[in-house]
């Protein structure tokens, strides 16, 4: 599906492996061709968006600068004549972004070392994609008030021919659906395992603004495909122009434009929201050069005329475990500065129980072709595994500015990052994509004595014999070591934790989650993660942001994100993190981002200490290649890196400039070593 589009950039990497080479060795065995691991031979599922899996090549991220690619192949046929789907990945596994035709297929895997050519094809493996087992398909009455409860009775019927071992598939009748459910979930699904919710068009209607479209739980094969949701009735957001600034006591006049909430709604007052100033003529873009969200004052606004009203801007905050912190020193009055009168605006409303779509516990998840308008927050996967998002757009409705709060596409604690592919977004109000995990805290040293155990806090705890952990100390920016989890036995409240190694000695417990000695988990890093083929544009804060072991960020769009377009960063305060390593950064477009206040290059990877202004004392990220990025348009400069290690930088670009060691306003550089800047490929 994707041979002419990459043709490309394997042109690209055909030129870098030309010019690898390596020592020979008498001692060394040459490599052999991959195994295949999943789908097992012969395995049939009605899932038409298998996960693909195969051994590593032992040098695949061993050295940056060179990396290991695969070629896959899917076919109908046992020659590979009738290819129905081929590409090039540079992980050891693979999802197809378009669902695989019903019938049996077959599959084989190449490697494309850095020191030489394609070795052989692997074995051949086999799978059947086929129709579900079971049918169900949602009534639909046009004169119902609600929908929900039909929608729901479908759901439950199909969950119930899952835990009989069916694969079901629930077919929804393409009209529009009003949902008003008090629980605020459309569809609820839990336990499910092979269901296929396909809604064939379906427009879906959200009631009330904090309503989630689709809530998953302990589910596992799932397809939610074919779907458009919006909240015409209630939307969570506003938008309108200034009409008046007081600088001295830092309040602002708005009017709000027709058909769109405002403080008159009783619900729309009640809920928390913030403020984003607008470009003057891009929708859903950031003003250039401010401050990327404002408060008001919620519990102070006066109405002065038919949809006019004033606020007085609030210092910002935020919630943070030890309770409310302020974010800075910042006055309401340096804040007010920002405002010009003309300027357009959005109001945005919270809510933290409400997404698109909200997955936790459950894995093996594809959202596919779904469009939506209007959402706080967009795909949530708290605790999840290979969630894939594929070819589905969070975008603006004609008319309307904005589309929604929070984060497009987030995962907390995945084990296998998600798999990100034609996803669209246009005008949300934070992350595009923001993968990340937190931290274990310790609680004493185990009654046992055993130097290699501790006791660790219930809160937060996620780990599984084998797990790869870090030890960090946050105030100093100290990575303490690294090591395996061997073993794990309930405790109480708590958990006795044995590692592969002796723990380190003086361990800082007595602090909170933010200021105490941390265990991170990388194996629950969101890692092995792909972003790639997206369009991702008018995004406040961050195109992506991730802290995984293993991901890939390629071929994408990237266009007015108001700060860093492409950023790994350990947010100590919340806390967000830890580090990335075996990461590939490669042939991305990005354009006129970096221009809001905050102060971070274009493309950034800062590992910090507690309070954020100062480079962690240890170099965290390493093994990170930065190939074929071509930067242009922005305020801020194209690089900045902090406590980094083993990163290499090859044929990036900025203004159609060489981006190199002699770019130096281009480039800020804090704690780094072992960093290349090698030649420009073509």
């Amino acid at each position: 599906m994707k041979t002419l589009r990459l043709l490309l950039p394997l042109l690209a990497v055909g030129v870098i492996l030309a010019g690898c080479t390596r020592p020979d060795s008498a001692t060394v065995e040459p490599a052999k061709s991959p195994s295949l691991l999943s789908p097992a031979q012969g395995a049939a599922t009605a899932i038409p968006f298998p996960h693909f899996t195969w051994t590593p090549h032992p040098d695949s991220f061993s050295d940056p600068a060179r990396p290991v690619r695969y070629e896959i192949q899917i076919a109908r046929d046992t020659e590979f004549r009738d290819i129905v789907d081929e590409d090039n990945v540079f992980l050891s596994r693979y999802v197809p972004d378009r669902p695989l035709p019903e019938g049996k297929l077959w599959w084989r895997v190449r490697v494309s070392p850095a020191n030489g050519g394609a070795l052989p094809w692997s074995e051949t493996g086999h799978l059947a994609i086929t129709p579900c087992d079971e049918t169900v398909h949602v009534d639909y009455d046009p004169t119902l008030p609600d929908h929900q409860p039909s929608a729901q009775e479908a759901i439950d019927r199909a969950i119930a021919l899952n835990q009989l071992g069916k694969s079901v598939e629930v077919i929804f009748p393409k009209a529009v659906y009003i949902a008003r459910s008090p629980k605020k979930i459309f569809l609820q699904i839990k336990g499910a395992n092979g269901l296929v919710v396909n809604g064939n068009g379906a427009s879906i209607h959200l009631e009330p603004f904090d309503a989630t479209f689709a809530h998953i739980t302990n589910s596992k094969n799932v397809v939610v495909r074919d779907f458009t949701v919006d909240m015409p009735a209630q939307l969570p957001f506003s938008q309108g122009r200034v009409l008046a600034v007081n600088r001295e006591n830092a309040t602002v006049e708005v009017l709000f434009e027709e058909g769109f909430p405002t403080f008159d709604d009783e619900w729309f007052r009640a809920a928390n929201g913030s403020v984003k100033l607008l470009d003057p003529k891009i929708d859903g873009r950031l003003k250039t050069g401010v401050t990327s969200w404002f408060l008001i004052d919620s519990s102070n606004i006066e109405k002065t005329g038919d949809r006019r009203f004033r606020a007085a801007i609030a210092p910002p905050s935020y919630q943070v475990e030890r309770g409310k912190v302020a974010l800075s020193n910042v006055k309401p009055t340096d804040l007010v500065k920002h405002f010009e009168v003309g300027d357009r605006f959005v109001y945005a409303l919270g809510s933290p129980s409400s997404a698109l779509v909200f997955a936790m516990d459950s894995e093996a998840l594809t959202y596919y072709q779904i469009i939506n308008h209007a959402a706080i927050r967009h795909f949530w996967g708290l605790m999840c595994s290979e969630i894939n998002v594929l070819h589905c757009a969070l975008v603006l409705k004609e008319g309307r500015w904005f589309n929604g709060l929070a984060d497009g596409v987030h995962c907390r604690g995945n084990r296998i990052g998600p798999w990100i592919e034609g996803l669209e977004i246009n005008g949300i109000g934070d992350d595009g994509i923001a993968l990340y995990s937190r931290p274990m805290t310790i609680a004493s040293p185990d009654p046992s004595g055993d130097p290699h155990r501790l006791m660790v806090k219930a809160d937060f705890f996620a780990a599984e014999a084998g797990d790869e952990v870090t030890f960090f100390r946050p105030q100093s920016g100290t990575v303490l070591m690294e090591t395996k989890v061997k073993s794990i036995l309930p405790a109480g409240q708590n958990f006795s934790v044995e590692f592969e190694a002796p723990v380190p000695a003086g361990l800082n417990i007595a602090g909170t989650l933010v200021d105490s000695d941390q265990i991170w988990n990388r194996s629950l890093s969101s890692g092995d993660f792909v972003v790639r083929n997206n369009r991702l544009t008018n995004i406040r804060r961050f195109g992506v942001i991730f802290r995984a072991k293993g991901g890939i960020v390629e071929n994408n769009l990237f266009s007015g994100t108001s700060a860093s377009a492409v950023i790994s960063l350990n947010e100590t305060q919340y806390p967000n993190g830890l580090y990335p390593s075996e990461i590939i950064i490669r042939n991305n477009e990005i354009r006129d981002c970096a221009f809001d206040t905050m102060p971070t290059a274009v493309i950034t990877i800062l590992f910090k200490r507690l309070g954020g202004t100062e480079p962690a004392g240890s170099a965290g990220p390493h093994g990170i290649l930065l190939e074929n990025n071509r930067i242009s348009g922005s305020l801020r400069p194209a690089l900045e890196l902090w406590s980094t290690r083993g990163i290499v930088l090859r044929g990036n670009t900025v203004n159609g400039q060489p981006l190199g060691e002699s770019t130096a306003n281009q480039v800020i550089l804090k704690n780094v070593s072992d960093i290349q800047w090698l030649e420009t490929t073509k």
